[in-house]
């Protein structure tokens, strides 16, 4: 009788020693320590709120942060001053609603500094007080609207003693 209870003893602790092992092999990484104790959210000491996904995500308002040169009618600017206006992020060029007054044929391009773009006149801005006007509804490339129009002035004015050679 003893022997038996012995054996079954015996079988008993390597039975516990080779399943502690065991986990020690082959359990992840990582984990080391107890076993987290899973609570039901009905059980749970803190309110249970599912997460609720939003259809779409919020845009925020496109703005206008920055014209260079600054504007002051005051200084005169020559006729193919480069305009860079900053935005709050990238603009959808094909939703870039600018309008030059008077008008002027220009180029926009994406600036190197980030959310900028540089207007540029084909030949030359004319003589005087040029606006720049970006509509509201000018559209970022991540779907977000001005909503207000911005409207930015130059004053400017050909060299008044133009080398011999200049061809204005």
């Amino acid at each position: 009788m003893n022997r038996i209870l012995i054996i079954i003893v015996l079988l008993l602790s390597v039975l516990v020693l080779g399943s502690y092992l065991f986990f020690m092999i082959f359990a992840p990484k990582g984990q080391g320590g107890p076993l987290p104790i899973l609570v039901a959210p009905s059980q749970s000491p803190y309110p249970y709120s599912p997460l609720i996904s939003s259809p779409a995500p919020l845009s925020v308002e496109l703005k206008v942060v920055r014209v260079e040169p600054n504007e002051d009618l005051s200084l005169d600017h020559n006729p193919v001053t480069e305009i860079k206006f900053t935005f709050s992020e990238d603009v959808d060029l094909d939703n870039f609603l600018l309008e030059v007054s008077p008008n002027t044929e220009t180029t926009v391009n994406p600036d190197i500094t980030a959310h900028t773009y540089t207007i540029s006149p084909k030949k030359f801005w004319p003589e005087g007080i040029s606006t720049f006007t970006v509509k509201a509804g000018t559209k970022s490339l991540s779907g977000s609207v001005l909503k207000d129009t911005f409207t930015y002035k130059i004053n400017v004015q050909y060299p008044k003693n133009p080398p011999a050679d200049a061809d204005l």
